[in-house]
């Protein structure tokens, strides 16, 4: 089953609202059970997580609560600034926040976020990898 632009949309905009809350329960809450998840930020806060990847709900959930613990103010941290565009092809969505702002340069590096989409009964939820 293939996800719709509007679930590929609530997804895009409910992610970057809870990362922005500091929400990590609920950002975790838009992730399967057996999401993969892979960023730098993983070895940074996660003692045992050499490669940068986490898998599954536990290691999710206490990266994420981690994550958005740790998180600096967005006037602190402009790189959240992002377009309202994202890419999308009914299984996957792809979308960054751009070095550059329409302010110059944040000084912060590129972030490109993709999500494998997935639709179990309850609604749209994500792998991210």
């Amino acid at each position: 089953m293939t996800a719709t632009t509007d679930e590929a949309r609530f997804v895009f905009d409910e992610w970057h609202r809870l990362v922005t809350e500091h929400d990590g329960a609920a950002l975790a809450a838009l992730y399967t059970d057996d999401a993969v998840l892979e960023s730098p930020l993983v070895p940074r806060l996660l003692d045992n997580a050499e490669s940068g990847i986490v898998r599954g709900r536990a290691e999710l959930d206490a990266f994420l609560a981690l994550a958005t613990a740790r998180k600096p103010v967005d006037d602190e941290l402009p790189s959240l600034y992002r377009r309202d565009t994202f890419a999308f092809d009914g299984k996957s969505i792809i979308w960054e926040y751009p070095r550059e702002t329409p302010n110059g340069d944040c000084g912060s590096p590129r972030i490109v976020e993709g999500f494998s989409m997935r639709l179990p009964g309850r609604g749209p939820r994500c792998s991210r990898s």
